[in-house]
């Protein structure tokens, strides 16, 4: 049997201030850090084999503060883990974004965001190569 641990990152400033992120890389605030450190503290007694998170600071960094409680554990860091690449809206406020996502075409077509097939292909290839 295995068991997988899910957990996402803790907060961020971009989080807080309502910023897509995608896959820019960004480091946890002070209340992301907490939020890791419970996490860290809720998941102390777990028996953790091996740990694997997206290679984007705020992911991993979360990552590495559970592992405080897991000596002997390191975080593997994997692109395909990444969060959804968001193009164009990548920076953008989320209220800000209704009129770019219609009628923006030269922008749009510049860094269109990854479909959610593609992130789903993704996410799956790399669980079938090293969870499966």
């Amino acid at each position: 049997t295995v068991r997988v641990y899910i957990i996402r990152h803790g907060e961020t400033e971009e989080n807080k201030k309502k910023i897509i992120q995608g896959q820019l890389d960004t480091q946890l605030n002070s209340e992301g850090e907490r939020q890791a450190d419970l996490a860290a503290k809720a998941l102390k007694d777990v028996p953790f084999e091996i740990c694997y998170s997206s290679d984007l600071q705020r992911a991993a960094d979360t990552a590495k503060r559970i592992l405080v409680h897991h000596p002997g554990l390191e975080v593997r860091t994997k692109t395909a883990l990444r969060e959804r690449y968001m193009g164009y809206l990548e920076g953008c406020l989320w209220g800000d974004v209704q009129g770019l996502n219609s009628g923006s075409g030269e922008r749009k077509a510049i860094r269109e965001p990854e479909s959610p097939k593609v992130v789903r292909e993704r996410g799956m290839t790399w669980w079938r190569e090293t969870i499966i």
